[in-house]
This record gives C-alpha cells, structure tokens and sequence, in this order.
C-alpha cells in the first residue's frame, strides 16, 4: 500500500512537472513566432519609412535568415551537448536584447538590421532546444503529437504579428511597442530559467532504454551527413521553406501592399488568416503524421503547395480580394504541415540522441537557402522585372513552382528509416 502511494505520489509529481515544463514552452515558443514571422508587417513599415528599394527591403530578412542560418548548426549542437534549458536560456537573452535594440535605434536602418541580427541568434536555438525537449520527456509513438501541438500553440504567435501587431505600431508607435515587447521578453527569459528542466526522469522517461547523454558534440553531424537519404531529406526541407519564406514571411506584406494595392488592414487580415491556418497545418500535421506516417502526408501536402501556387499564377491579374484568402491560407496551411511532418521524419531519420543536431543542420541549410538565398533572388528577380509591379512577381512565382516540382521529386525518394541505427 506504501508502495503504492509512493508511485502515485511520483507519478502526479512528474505530471505536473510536465505539465509546467510544457505551458512554459509553449508560452516562450508563442513569442518566439511572433518575432520571427513579424517581418510580413514590419518590412512595409520601414519601406516607407526609409524609402527603401526591393533589394534593401530584401535584406532585412535575409539578415535574420542568415544569421539564424548559420548560428542554427552551432546551436543545434550545443542543445544535444549541454542540454535545451541552458541554450533556451541563452536563446531568449538574445531575443531580449534584441528587442531593446529594435527601441534604441528606431531611427536608424542599420542599427535595426543589428538588432533583428540579434534576435535572429536567439531564434536559432528556440527550435532545437524545443524539440530536442520534447524528444527527451516523449516517446517516438506520441513524438509527432506533441510537438505538432506545441508548434501550433506556438503559431498563434505568428498570428499576432499580422493584424495585432499592425493596430500595435498604429496605436503605440515603433518605440512603444517595442518597450512593451522586451519588457514580456524579460518575463519569458526568467520563467525558462527557472522553471524548464531537461528531464528529472530520465530512466523512467527514455522508453528506448538507451542513454541520451552526448559525449561527442560532433558525432551525429558526421553521422548525418555521409547519408544520402539526410540531403535529400534537406532539399525537400529547403525548397518548402522557401515557398513560405518569400511569399509570406518577406514579400508578403509587399506584394498585397505595394504591388495589388490592398490597404493596411485588409493586407494584414489576409496574413492573419495565412497564419491561423499554418496553426491548423501544424495540428494536423501531429495526428496524420503519428497515422499515416510523414512522409506520405509530405507528398500529399506539398502537391497542393504547388496547386496554390499554380492558381495564384493562373488568377493574379485580375484576382479578387477572397481568392487571396484561399491561397494564402492554402499554401500557409500546407508548408507548415511539411515543417511539422519534416520534425516528425527527422525524429526517425537522427532518433532522439541527435534529433537537435539534425534540427540545426537543416536549420542552416533552409534558412541560408530557402530562406536568405531565395529572398535575395525574388529581390534580384522584382528588381529585374522592373520594381513592385505585377509582371515581377509573376516572374519570381514561376521560378518558385519549378523549384516546387523539384522538392516533390525529392520527397519520393526518400525512406522512412533511421539513418543513425544505434540510435533507435
């Protein structure tokens, strides 16, 4: 009977732990999007601000995307070394100061491009240090569910940085609203701190029964990388995140602002509706992937990524303001189904030991390429077709559907199986 009571007093102990462990996360992860994904409105308000052309306005996100680039191999590691609480601690110090950076030099373009460099640094250990998390406290079987879960909670902080974070800068200003933002960041920096722990259970946790304790910090990139299967698993995992990356997170704003001459508001809506339906994408992703398997519901997902683009090609001359809310929330809804199933396949490919390496490894890969590289090109491509008009970005979609068909053929050969055996 005292045995008993015991168990179950350790039982309810390590459930509320989890449980506060979880909230915390998900609340951090909600910041994290709203800054990362921000840019969609932020970038038109320092294009008529600073009178900024294509290619400038373009490096605004290409900054942050290749800074979290390259920060997020490095970062990768050292989540798997040292272990998600102190890199997520380490994470949201530097968003914090970024943040206070954005307050300090509102007025000056290159001291915002300092400080989006910065919060960017921080991003780059958010997503491993979460999922690395997540593997640590689940089972492969409940793996995709949860973290497909926590992502979508995490994705209503992309939300916010559409229409709430628009009525923000109208209502407050850039320097308020910034204020208000570092002072929440310090908030999130202290209950990560103090409150996240890695796994207090870990004998009674790892179901696998093998030790997740990394000696080697390089080992699993030099397992990784010598597989085929990894790189093609990285093509396909770039070319989805450029789809995402150039026609909603840089040149979204742009292209409903600028270039269809839709009003502040409406623009916004229509990102807002992309956004919630990436949190769908994320929700649905969990549980088809934990049924069906990821790379499966990656095929189908991405087929229909193609179908939009297609469309939005087929209707952008004369498209109506509802047909941009289709398309929008159809291709959000299918590149975050991607993301999420990718997270679900890297689990299996790199197993629970290195699944944080294997994050940053195709962190560095999709954000240099899918994201920095392809936003410079669609720069290079608008600027080529002779600025903010129509014909442009009729040019720069089209590259986009034949990179998309390239992706598709990727994922087909790619094997639902651990690269790394002594792992799984």
């Amino acid at each position: 009977m005292i045995k008993t009571e015991k168990a179950e007093g350790v039982g309810a102990r390590y459930t509320e732990i989890k449980r506060n462990v979880y909230l915390i996360v998900s609340l951090a992860f909600i910041f994290t999007m709203f800054f990362n994904e921000s840019g969609a409105i932020i970038i038109p308000y320092l294009v008529e601000k600073f009178k900024l052309s294509s290619v400038r306005a373009g490096l605004f996100s290409a900054v942050s995307m290749y800074v979290a680039a390259f920060a997020s191999l490095p970062m990768g590691i050292l989540v798997d070394y040292i272990g998600p609480k102190k890199t997520l601690t380490l994470s949201y110090t530097l968003i914090t100061t970024g943040s206070l950076l954005f307050v300090i030099f509102k007025d000056s373009f290159t001291g915002l491009l300092f400080g989006r460099a910065i919060l960017a640094l921080g991003f780059s250990a958010t997503v491993p240090g979460v999922i690395k998390l997540i593997a640590l406290w689940e089972s492969k079987e409940r793996f995709a569910y949860v973290n497909s879960s926590i992502t979508a909670i995490g994705r209503s902080g992309a939300m916010l940085a559409t229409t709430p974070l628009a009525l923000m800068l109208l209502r407050f200003g850039w320097g308020n609203s910034f204020v208000i933002l570092t002072i929440l960041s310090i908030v999130i920096t202290f209950c990560v701190f103090n409150y996240i722990i890695d796994n207090p259970y870990e004998k009674v946790n790892n179901i696998e029964g093998k030790p997740v304790k990394v000696s080697n910090p390089l080992n699993g990139i030099n397992l990784l990388v010598r597989n085929n299967q990894f790189w093609l698993f990285i093509l396909f995992s770039i070319i989805n995140m450029s789809t995402y990356s150039v026609l909603f997170l840089s040149w979204g704003g742009v292209f409903l602002k600028q270039v269809l001459k839709i009003d502040t508001v409406t623009a916004a809506n229509i990102l807002l509706t992309g956004t919630f339906c990436t949190l769908l994408g994320a929700f649905a992703a969990g549980y088809l992937a934990t049924k069906y398997g990821p790379k499966i519901i990656n095929i189908l997902a991405h087929s229909l990524t193609i179908f939009f683009l297609v469309l939005l090609v087929l209707t952008l001359k004369n498209i109506p303001v509802f047909m941009l809310y289709i398309i929008y929330g159809g291709f959000s809804f299918t590149t975050s189904c991607v993301i999420n199933c990718n997270t679900a396949l890297s689990r299996i490919l790199a197993g629970q030991k290195y699944i944080a390496s294997a994050g940053g490894l195709n962190g560095l890969f999709t954000s240099v390429v899918g994201g920095g590289l392809m936003t410079q090109l669609w720069g290079y491509l608008i600027n080529r077709g002779g600025g903010y008009n129509l014909n442009s970005f009729l040019l720069a979609i089209n590259v986009q559907i034949i990179l998309t068909i390239a992706g598709l053929a990727a994922i087909l050969f790619i094997r639902e199986e651990p690269i790394i055996k002594e792992v799984d």
